[in-house]
């Protein structure tokens, strides 16, 4: 059983190894050859030459060449080898095994010369070269005997795969491989045997590919050439050929070298020979590669491909014949007629098979019929537009895919049939960018000559080129010739110059010193580089090969070429790029839009950063050219080469100088002085390149890439692909305008309806006041009957219903939507809140007025409708809700972890989509912000989505995560939304970025010319209506560029000329004074995002895209009269109708300046020009409302009131009536019985007069038209014309009204305090805040005018905003502008530029503050000054919500702000009320608006009995507390010395006196300031300073000890009368006193720097007066003193001396000196151990405690001024009794502040504001009467809250 198993495996495993054996026989078969080769020529490279390897080498070559020739291997070629192999072992086996042998022979040769034997190696060291070579040989003729047996079956085809591939491309460029081996080897080295190869190179390359001359004649010549220098290494020394010998010239001239013993020195001398011997190796192998392909693919012209480059599967098998190498004929011979007729007639099928057949051959499953209409649909869809958006979008996306696997398999053979022909299509551009690179390379004459061949083939047309190409090429050919010969020429021995120590490279730096032989070298005379001559054959081939590829006829005998033929029909999928077909687009089509487009702007970017990389003139012109390219981006993709053909030109023209300027002629050294020649170079630009290329400012390389890449958009640009490009381009630019236009009407349609609603507001306001009118005199009968006992409910029913009313109309116009249906409806809910109201008594209502009772009874005919929300819980439903938290808790299935896993994944996606939600949500975004502004398919993405769905597996089972699913694509579609979203909003709001950037430019330098972007700014882009047009852009973006290249023409002088200018001026203009060190782009960053972004915004912007109306067409006054006929005029004729022409622009000029005037001032509106009319349409037509009868009516309507305006006046003066046309007509979204019709004006005649027969161009157009049209309507014109609709409101013209005061005030008061902060950093250059007083206690007069002037124009710009004074807001806003501006550059010219940086910093940020504030006020002034009637309303109370009541209650917190609006708004108003009236109204709605924020944001979310929150308590109730401990504390902390801020105040200067007092008067006795302070911490601690312990309690780097001079530093030149007289004073009385006194200095405190401590000393201690006399007259030199003064003692921080110790005081003795003059001295009596430390200054000692006080500063000098407990108990009590008020007497203010409802009460203060407004004087002062009584009386305050 098991032995038959074990046969089995045996077998298996004996076939596996004779299949592996196989194999390797295989591979050994292949390579086998080249395996001998190889051995044998690494055993002679191994070996020192000698017979032996000789033989080796000759017989290899004879074996290699004799196959080349016989183009078979033979065994008479390879036998002597292995005969010769046996020999040599046996013979040398033979010497190293005999001695004698050995003995014999080495008597006669040297063994080791000539046979390689050395005697003292092993016999293996002498053997193994021929054991080696005999192996080889061996198993190669084992190889040769099996191959015999087993004849090879040869399939004639093409073989596929990578392996076919190499094989096929080694085939087409062997020759190329022969080429540079015989360049090589020509170069090494270079003699006359290098000449016989470069000529034979020059002669083969006219020869075709297939031949085989070339290969065998260099084959041999190499051969001959390898023997000779093989015998050369052992024969030469022997000739005296050897370097330094007799005829070693002629070695050098043939060129034999001596190689460098071992196997690497043979290696390198044969190496250039064996390169060629392996080519031509190459080429054997390469024919016989062809012998085994089918004849049907291989060329029979001379000059094509042998075979195809690019084969298919199916290609590869199409032939298959068998072929034996040894007893068949080649199976390539030329076939007969028929045969090739038959091969002509299969080649189709060779062409087409590479192509998927899905795309040839109908399919099939379907029809005939049915597949072409399939293949054919998308080419049916994009030839007609009108059905093109009928398709069925699943249709689309499938079209969509069909086209993008069709280019896919275009592209494929494209590729192919390029990399093919790449020299049939480019050969000539690749021959000129070679020439280039040679020319740069080169850097001599014959650059000049390949430039000059350059510009002919941009010149010439190709055929002309292709015609004079062999020309070129025998030029090329002629050239690397000569070259060659000059550089045999100079590196012969025969050359005897004495230049070795230069060379050509180097005369870039050395040409003035070497210029003789410079001049050689840039001629092309003298080439001491073997370098060079790459250059030279790489031009020469690379033209070879185009010479070649022209001589083919066509293209018809490739196969590339005919698959190419047959797909033609499809290849309008890369063609077309068209706007209408844009919904097929794939992916590749947008890439190649992308590449068409944006190619320009990466050559502009390059050539941008090529411009800033250098300072000279050249470079300027880059910079200039990328800047206005840039800007002319999109009219140089229409006109293409027309403007970009001089950037190609400008960089021609550079390379030509820049390589002409390479000569020794021009040129040198640069002195750095504008008036030499070089330096004037190097200011153009011109410079000497290095040898090689670098990639450097200086470098070649920069030229050459600008060169390429500019061809390259030149080449794009004269494509036919390019036109479709340019075509998608115009459509989507007119698409852009018209989206344009549309945002521009939608926009306008907008601001009517807001219009609209806001006059709807105001109309409900004076209806309001009406009725406010009407219930005065029933609301004063009630209030005054209200204390009365019978009547009190009734009266106070009749008040709360006219309140309640007033608060229902208050509601109304607070409401967006102010129509009379929401109207009554609201007056239906309040009546509904109020049931009292039903059981008023009838005399009450006898009292009402008739407008009154007329409004009651509309209120009451209208329904009630109260809106509520009602949140019941059922059973029924709780019982649902149970049923369903129960029903899913029955099902207990078992859970894989699968299914768990999936749980969570859907429960992660679920929150990312809620999250993507959430964030859609927070930015607002709808469907229509995000798409419509966007040029992308929506129903693409849909049924793409629909595509994904169909895809994605779906399972039932899982509910959670099928939902996710689902949601995903939801997700990335809200995703795509938000991207998009953002996008948009950052192009829509970009021009805030420029105007930013306008700004930062002024802020960059302060200079005139950044003020023009000021100027721009502020006094035009801010003003207009609907922003800057395209022009306004466009100026700027000219004017920036000019900037920047003024910034680096000005750089370029300095840089080179080092030019001495004003520094002032430089500064004033905006231009650095010293020299840019770093890029010239960061140095100018902010001119360059001025650029970058302005380009942009110009690229947004449209051309065109300003509303085009048919008023720029139409009734103008040029177009009403004829051109006179071109007649001859003399000059004063001409002279006459030139300054005609000019007094009108001059009119004109002034006109439009007036004209912008008076928008400015008056208002002006903004196109385009509509009027909205609502009609009354009762019965909607079934066809709808036609526009035409619409249109006709308002126009014959116009005309019939213009006739009557102009009936009495000259018919030839008003000549024109208003005319609109119909824009649109939609139905209203309120009451569906109106409809609104929007017209576009499209002129408007004067409403006042009738003016000239000319254009009437109003400001305000619309308007103008609609006063028209509502005259018409009050005078009867519209039924008399017949108009079919009942016209019910008109509105026309007018601005959306804005309010932007607030923000403008906050802007100005931060300008406010940065000027008070900055101060000092602007005027005093330096770095400290808040240090503004120079003097004592007083502030600079300057620095308050200052204060002052911001303070009092912030009061003017609100008296101004009261008044609404439009000429003056705009007058004011061009003072602001003008001062500031001019204060602030008046500064910073004025800063020393050392420390200008702090200063500088300082006023960019009040400049950016009053920026943002004078931006705000233009576009207040651009929408109008809000009018006197909108006034009334705050900014912070106009909305409840948390940051409102912060803002708020800062606002009241800061002194003086609230005080001062008050006064000033009641200075400025309009009204009854007296000041202290007005500030109770404000205080009143300020607690209302306080107790209203309170209730809604806090206790509404509370409920009744809910426990206070955690956070809550701890942001309230511990935050509060940890307040308060701080008020307590803190201050205690900072007085104490443990204060952090405080700083170490040392002791800087010390004096010490003595004096003494008599009755007589007080003298000084002694005085030194010659005192030392040292450091307490610096003293050794071995010794004990201190040794009571005194200094424990203090740091050490306050203790100073303070040692003084022993000896006085005055004189004591008291005169003799004075002396005299104390003596008399010290006998007659006995009062004495004697004084000491310390002076020390400090920094600090403020005031207080200087600090004296003096103290009489005790009388007890004082010296007998007769001592003292005694000193006085001579007879005594000292007397004594006891307890002068404490050693130690204490300076506090607030400048008070304090003793620290008592007992340790100081005795000393003054001593009077006498000798030639006198002198005091202080002598010390009992010093201290620490006196060692004073260095021999006996005299006053003290110990000083100088403590820290605080930095400088307010705060420091406040603390250091005034005592601890002063300070202390102000601020705590003044905190504390603040406080105290705050939380003291809360019951007072209960009435007040805890109002259940307090809409009542606003809605009466809103009624005050409303009346007014109105100018209703009489209804304001009632009814702030009326407040007051409820004010007054708490019954009625408590009724009036009641909530609702």
């Amino acid at each position: 059983m098991f032995y038959p198993l074990f046969i089995f495996t045996e077998r298996r495993i004996a076939s596996y190894l004779s299949a592996i054996g196989q194999k390797f026989l295989s591979v050994y078969r292949s390579c086998g050859t080249y395996i001998a080769f190889l051995t044998i020529l690494f055993t002679v490279y191994m070996v020192k030459p000698n017979y032996t390897s000789f033989g080796y080498l000759f017989l290899l070559l004879l074996w290699i060449i004799g196959r080349q020739l016989v183009e078979k291997t033979k065994r008479q070629l390879w036998l002597p080898l292995k005969v010769y192999a046996i020999s040599v072992f046996i013979f040398i086996y033979s010497l190293s095994s005999f001695s004698s042998l050995e003995m014999y022979l080495s008597r006669m040769i040297d063994l080791y010369f000539y046979l390689g034997y050395d005697s003292k190696a092993s016999s293996f060291d002498n053997v193994w070269e021929s054991l080696a070579v005999l192996i080889v040989m061996q198993l190669y003729s084992y190889e040769r005997r099996q191959s015999k047996q087993n004849r090879q079956v040869y399939l004639v085809q093409l073989e596929p795969g990578p392996l076919g591939f190499i094989k096929r491309l080694l085939i087409w460029h062997s020759q190329k491989i022969l080429f540079i081996a015989l360049f090589y080897a020509s170069l090494s080295p270079i003699s006359t045997f290098g000449f016989l190869y470069l000529l034979g190179l020059v002669f083969c390359s006219t020869l075709p590919k297939i031949s085989s001359i070339p290969s065998k004649s260099f084959l041999v010549y190499t051969g001959f050439l390898v023997t000779a220098e093989y015998l050369f290494q052992m024969w030469g020394e022997q000739a005296k050929m050897f370097p330094g010998q007799k005829y070693s010239n002629i070695s050098i001239i043939l060129g034999f070298c001596v190689y460098s013993p071992g196997f690497w020195g043979l290696e390198s001398g044969l190496r250039g020979k064996v390169l060629v011997i392996v080519a031509c190796t190459l080429q054997y192998n390469v024919f016989r590669w062809l012998e085994r392909m089918p004849n049907i693919v291989l060329s029979n012209e001379q000059w094509e491909e042998p075979c195809p480059l690019f084969v298919s599967t199916e290609d590869a098998f199409d032939d298959v014949t068998i072929c034996n190498e040894e007893s068949k004929p080649p199976c390539n011979p030329h076939p007969p007629a028929a045969l090739q007729e038959g091969a002509s007639s299969k080649s189709p099928k060779i062409m087409t098979s590479g192509l998927p057949r899905a795309h040839d051959t109908p399919s099939a499953n379907t029809g005939g019929s049915d597949s072409n209409s399939k293949k054919y649909s998308f080419g049916f869809i994009w030839g007609s537009n009108k059905e093109s958006h009928k398709w069925d979008k699943m249709r689309i996306v499938s079209l969509r895919k069909e086209r993008f696997e069709t280019q896919k398999t275009v592209l494929k053979i494209y590729m192919k049939f390029w990399m093919e022909n790449i020299f049939n299509l480019l050969g000539l551009e690749i021959n000129m960018l070679t020439l280039l690179l040679a020319s740069f390379a080169l850097l001599n004459a014959l650059s000049m000559l390949y430039i000059a061949l350059l510009a002919a083939c941009i010149l010439l047309n190709r055929q002309v080129i292709r015609k004079i190409w062999p020309i070129f090429v025998f030029l090329f050919a002629s050239i690397l010739i000569l070259e060659y010969f000059v550089i045999w020429k100079d590196m012969s021995p025969l050359n005897s110059h004495a230049t070795s120590e230069i060379h050509c490279h180097d005369c870039w730096k050395t040409s003035t010193l070497h210029f003789h032989y410079c001049e050689k070298c840039w001629l092309g005379l003298v080439v001491d580089d073997p370098r060079m001559l790459i250059s030279y054959f790489g031009v020469f081939m690379l033209a070879c090969f185009k010479l070649r590829a022209d001589r083919l006829s066509s293209f018809s005998g490739s196969s590339t070429y005919r698959q190419i033929m047959s797909q033609r029909k499809n290849t309008f999928v890369w063609r077309d790029l068209s706007f209408e077909t844009k919904s097929m687009w794939t992916f590749l089509d947008y890439l190649r839009l992308y590449c068409y487009c944006h190619l320009l702007d990466l050559v502009l970017i390059l050539i941008l950063i090529t411009g800033t990389m250098e300072y000279d003139i050249l470079h300027l012109g880059y910079l200039a050219f990328a800047l206005v390219f840039f800007r002319m981006r999109l009219e140089i993709l229409k006109k293409k080469n027309k403007i970009f053909k001089f950037l190609r030109v400008y960089n021609f023209v550079v390379i030509i100088l820049s390589l002409a300027y390479q000569s020794p002629f021009v040129g040198g050294p640069s002195a750095g002085k504008c008036d030499t020649a070089n330096t004037i170079y190097e200011m153009i630009g011109f410079y000497k390149y290095d040898y090689g290329f670098r990639i450097t400012a200086r470098s070649a390389i920069v030229e050459i890439i600008i060169f390429v890449l500019v061809s390259l958009q030149s080449y794009m640009f004269s494509s036919q692909e390019f036109d479709y490009v340019c075509r998608y381009l115009e459509a989507e630019q007119i698409g852009a305008i018209v989206r344009e236009q549309e945002k521009k009407a939608a926009w306008k349609t907008e601001q009517l309806q807001q219009i609209r609603e806001s006059e709807e507001k105001k109309r409900q306001r004076n209806m309001q006041v009406e009725k406010m009118k009407s219930e005065m005199l029933n609301l004063q009968i009630q209030l005054h009957s209200i204390n009365t006992s019978t009547n009190c409910i009734d009266g106070f029913s009749h008040s709360s219903e006219g309140l309640r009313r007033r608060r229902s109309a208050s509601l109304i116009s607070n409401n967006d939507i102010g129509i009379p249906d929401k109207e009554d409806q609201v007056l239906g809910r309040l009546d509904a809140v109020f049931p009292t109201e039903s059981h008023e008594s009838s005399a009450c209502m006898d009292v009402e007025t008739p407008l009154t009772e007329e409004y009651i009874k509309q209120s009451a005919d209208s329904p009630l409708c109260e809106i509520t929300e009602i949140d019941i819980d059922t059973p029924s439903s709780e019982s649902g809700k149970k049923g369903n938290v129960k029903g899913p808790a029955k099902e207990n299935p078992l859970k894989s972890a699968v299914q768990l896993f999936g749980d969570g994944v859907s429960q992660v996606q679920s929150i990312g989509n809620q999250a993507v939600n959430n964030l859609v949500s927070f930015l607002n975004i709808s469907q229509e912000d995000s798409d419509s502004n966007e040029h992308t398919n929506t129903e693409d993405q849909i049924y793409d989505e629909m595509e994904s769905q169909k895809s994605r597996p779906v399972y039932l089972d899982r509910a959670s995560s099928l939902q996710s699913d689902r949601s995903s694509d939801a997700a990335s579609l809200q995703l795509g939304r938000i991207f998009r979203y953002i996008w948009y909003q950052m192009r829509s709001n970009n021009d805030v970025v420029c105007y930013f950037c306008f700004v930062l430019v002024f802020l960059w330098n302060f200079s005139l010319l950044s003020m023009v972007y000021l100027g721009a700014l502020y006094l035009y882009a801010l003003w207009v209506n609907t922003g800057p047009s395209y022009i306004f852009w466009v100026i700027m973006l000219i004017y920036t560029e000019l900037y920047i290249l003024l910034q680096y023409l000005y750089q370029i002088i300095i840089q080179h000329c080092g030019l001495s200018i004003d520094p002032g001026l430089l500064r004033e203009l905006g231009f650095p004074i010293h020299k840019v060190t770093s890029s010239f782009v960061v140095s100018s960053l902010p001119l360059f995002l001025v650029y970058l972004f302005t380009l942009i915004q110009s690229s947004i912007t449209p051309k065109d895209g300003e509303w085009m109306s048919s008023t720029d067409f139409k009734f103008k006054r040029n177009d009403l009269h004829t051109k006179d006929n071109p007649t001859r005029y003399s000059w004063r004729e001409k002279a006459w109708y030139l300054l005609t022409q000019m007094t009108n622009m001059v009119k004109l000029v002034v006109r439009s300046f007036f004209r912008y005037w008076k928008s400015l001032t008056q208002g002006a509106e903004s196109p385009p020009y509509f009027v909205q009319v609502s009609m009354d349409v009762n019965f909607w037509p079934e066809d709808g409302i036609q526009p035409e009868r619409i249109e006709s009516g308002i126009n014959k309507l116009l005309r019939v009131i213009h006739n009557d305006k102009c009936k009495e006046k000259n018919p030839n003066i008003c000549s024109f009536a208003s005319r609109v046309n119909i824009q649109s007509i939609e139905r209203s979204k309120e009451n569906s019985s109106v409809a609104l019709v929007v017209f576009e004006v499209v002129y408007a005649s004067p409403v006042t007069d009738c003016s000239l027969a000319e254009w009437n161009k109003s400001l305000t157009p619309a308007a103008d038209v609609a006063k028209e049209i509502l005259k018409a309507q009050r005078a009867g014109f519209v039924e008399e014309v017949g108009f079919p609709y009942r016209i019910l409101s008109v509105i026309g013209g007018g601005k959306r009204e804005i309010d932007l005061y607030a923000y403008i005030f906050c802007a100005d008061l931060i300008v406010f305090f940065l000027v008070a902060i900055f101060y000092q950093s602007v005027i005093k250059n330096k770095s400290e805040f808040l240090e503004v007083y120079q003097l004592e206690d007083q502030f600079p007069k300057e620095y308050v005018f200052m204060l002052m002037a911001i303070f009092f124009l912030i009061v003017l710009d609100r008296i101004i905003y009261l008044c609404s004074f439009a000429t003056g807001k705009v007058i004011f806003y061009i003072f602001n502008l003008i001062l500031f501006t001019y204060s602030v550059t008046e500064y910073d010219w004025q800063l020393d530029p050392s420390r200008q940086h702090a200063a500088q910093f300082a006023l960019r940020a009040i400049f950016l503050a009053k920026a943002v504030s004078l931006g705000l006020q233009a576009v207040q002034i651009r929408y109008g000054i809000p009018n006197k009637s909108t006034l009334y309303r705050q900014f912070l109370t106009s909305e409840v919500s948390r940051i409102n009541y912060l803002g708020y209650r800062l606002y009241r917190a800061l002194p003086f702000l609230y005080e001062l609006r008050c006064v000033l708004d009641w200075s400025c108003t309009t009204t009854s009320l007296t000041m202290y009236d007005w500030l109770k109204l404000e205080d009143i709605n300020a607690s209302l608006y306080l107790v209203k924020c309170d209730s809604v944001l806090n206790r509404a979310t509370h409920k009744q009995g809910e426990k206070q929150t955690k956070m809550t308590k701890c942001c309230n109730g511990i935050c509060l507390f940890f307040v308060l401990i701080c008020v307590i504390w803190a201050p205690m902390l900072m007085y104490s010395s443990g204060n952090p801020t405080n700083i170490a105040n040392p002791i800087k200067e010390a004096s010490f006196q003595v004096d003494i007092k008599t009755v007589s008067g007080r003298l000084n006795l002694y005085q030194t300031t010659l005192c030392e302070r040292i450091q307490w911490d610096s003293l050794n601690s071995e010794v004990n300073a201190d040794p009571n312990g005194y200094l424990n309690a203090y740091n050490t780097n306050d203790i100073q000890l303070i040692c003084c001079q022993a000896d006085a530093s005055t004189l004591w030149l008291v005169p003799l009368v004075v002396q005299n007289r104390l003596i008399q004073s010290l006998e007659w009385y006995t009062d004495m006193e004697i004084f000491f006194s310390w002076v020390l200095s400090r920094d600090r405190p403020k005031g207080k720097e200087v600090v004296k401590y003096e103290k009489t000393i005790d009388p007890q201690y004082l010296p007998i007066q007769s001592d003292v006399q005694k000193v006085l007259n001579g007879s005594m030199n000292s007397f004594r003193l006891y307890n002068v003064y404490p050693r130690y003692f204490r300076v506090t921080g607030s400048g008070d001396v304090r003793p620290l110790e008592e007992d340790g005081a100081v005795n000393a003795d003054l001593v009077l000196n006498r000798e030639q003059l006198e002198w005091w001295a202080f002598k010390d009596v009992n010093p201290p151990n620490i006196s060692r430390f004073c260095g021999g200054l006996t005299g006053p000692m003290a110990i000083i405690v100088s403590e820290e006080t605080p930095p400088q500063g307010i705060l420091g000098d406040t603390l250091s001024k005034f005592s601890i407990w002063g300070l202390y108990i102000t601020f705590v009590l003044a905190v504390g009794r603040f406080i105290r008020l705050q939380c003291s007497d809360l019951r007072m203010r209960i009435p007040f502040e805890n109002l259940p409802s307090c809409d009542r009460l606003i809605a009466i203060c809103e009624d005050i504001y409303n009346a007014r407004a109105e100018g209703e004087l009489g209804v304001e002062e009632v009814l702030y009467w009326t407040l007051v009584k409820i004010y007054r009386s708490p019954h009625m305050l408590l009724e009036y809250t009641k909530p609702d």
